[in-house]
């Protein structure tokens, strides 16, 4: 008798801590599996999030079914407000009066029924070069070269408290010298390790060179970290490429691209 009521208690408990673990937890996931954003990034990107999975978005018949949906905009990153988007050789944005609204810099809109947190961030020139010599004697580049553009990030990806810096380096489209080596490069700097995110050497054509640059830091999945939007323009093609990137087991994957 004593053993079947110590089995009783057993199966209890394990029931109660069933329920508690379900709700901590098994809520939250049911919750976010009915997570569903749209995310528009320039003119050739549209990425749509359902089910906790990506899907790009492709061809102008797809990108006119968002037409007159209003989006959550911004113009370089900096919120401007809720406007109507319209999709013909490209996409114009318009108020509630349906009146254009012009932007000065790059467009990112999303509609969600979640909150699809966006942040701020800043660029400036780098004051310690010691991460990018260790980078380029990693690809064999003389340490010496010159960059067609140089900028570093401080920004909190993982929300920790402590600032994580980006980097981006590059010597595409060059004006006033000759590279001897084609070169992009794009890491981030952690607790003094150097975590790469997106390299490219090219020696012969200039035409496949790609010039990075960061779009977006946002969280897509409100796990409490951000994803980042690294862009990328290659010479004389009209067509960017867009990469979302995640940093998880420390090291940064490409949750979806619109190459």
């Amino acid at each position: 008798m004593q053993s079947k009521k110590i089995y009783i208690v057993l199966i209890v408990m394990m029931i109660v801590l069933f329920i508690i673990f379900f709700l901590l937890y098994g809520v939250d996931e049911i919750i976010k599996s009915d997570d569903q954003a749209t995310i528009v990034v320039g003119n050739n990107t549209v990425w749509q999030y359902q089910n906790k999975k990506w899907m790009n978005i492709e061809g102008i018949t797809a990108f006119q079914d968002y037409n007159w949906h209003t989006f959550e905009v911004f113009d370089d990153n900096q919120k401007i407000g809720d406007y109507s988007l319209w999709y013909d050789d490209r996409w114009y944005i318009f108020d509630t009066e349906k009146n254009p609204v012009t932007l000065s810099g790059n467009l990112l809109a999303y509609e969600a029924n979640y909150d699809l947190s966006v942040a701020s961030f800043m660029e400036q020139k780098i004051s310690n070069y010691e991460p990018v010599k260790q980078v380029l004697s990693r690809y064999g580049i003389d340490t010496s070269s010159k960059f067609s553009n140089a900028v570093q990030i401080s920004f909190d990806i993982d929300r920790d408290g402590v600032m994580e810096d980006f980097y981006l380096i590059t010597d595409a489209f060059a004006i006033d010298f000759e590279p001897d080596v084609l070169f992009s490069f794009v890491f981030m700097v952690k607790n003094e390790e150097i975590y790469m995110i997106y390299e490219n050497i090219n020696q012969t054509s200039i035409y496949n060179t790609c010039k990075p640059y960061f779009t977006s830091f946002l969280d897509t999945d409100s796990d409490n970290t951000y994803e980042l939007i690294l862009s990328c323009g290659r010479y004389s093609v009209e067509k960017e490429i867009q990469w979302l990137y995640e940093f998880r087991d420390n090291t940064f994957k490409i949750l979806i691209s619109n190459e």
